[in-house]
């Protein structure tokens, strides 16, 4: 199962959102009602890295990244942190999600695409129940103005080769 990676400009407040940010304010652009940005404001104030709010309709996680590490070891917290919010958007059977990148590092929201791509394959080519089983995450959308062109188009090959290498070995 392939994961379509698009960006867009702008966030939509009734979609589910993934915020990848650094510890401080929580971006304004996040639709949280009182109780649930005070919820997420404690919970990372007691230094937890993952922060999940069900709002019924959608589903909001906020990842906290540790930017005074070295860029390779933020690249790696980055790739983990995709793989336990991929199991939430698989509990929650999440279609598609958008992901909102406030660290002020491309790279930051790279590194998690890519985890979260490579966590989304599947072989379940000779499955007779390969519908059931299939993940329901469909589409990831990258929020932002200026993205770079080149480096998203490089993931996305990327994830297909190694989609396509796994189908064959």
């Amino acid at each position: 199962m392939n994961l379509d990676i698009i960006n867009v400009p702008e966030l939509s407040p009734e979609a589910s959102v993934i915020c990848l940010m650094t510890k401080g304010s929580l971006p304004q652009s996040i639709s949280l009602a009182k109780p649930e940005a005070k919820y997420v404001a404690a919970c990372i104030e007691k230094g937890e890295k993952l922060v999940v709010v069900n709002s019924y309709s959608r589903i909001s996680l906020f990842v906290i990244a540790n930017m005074k590490q070295e860029d390779w070891k933020i690249a790696e917290d980055m790739r983990r942190a995709a793989c336990k919010v991929h199991a939430i958007l698989k509990e929650h059977a999440t279609e598609n999600v958008q992901l909102l990148n406030t660290t002020g590092s491309e790279n930051v929201a790279l590194a998690f695409a890519e985890g979260l791509g490579l966590t989304q394959y599947q072989f379940l080519k000779y499955f007779r129940d390969a519908k059931k089983k299939e993940y329901k995450l469909k589409h990831l959308s990258v929020v932002g103005e200026k993205p770079d062109k080149k480096k998203w188009e490089q993931l996305r090959h990327v994830l297909y080769g190694v989609y396509t290498t796994r189908d064959l070995i």
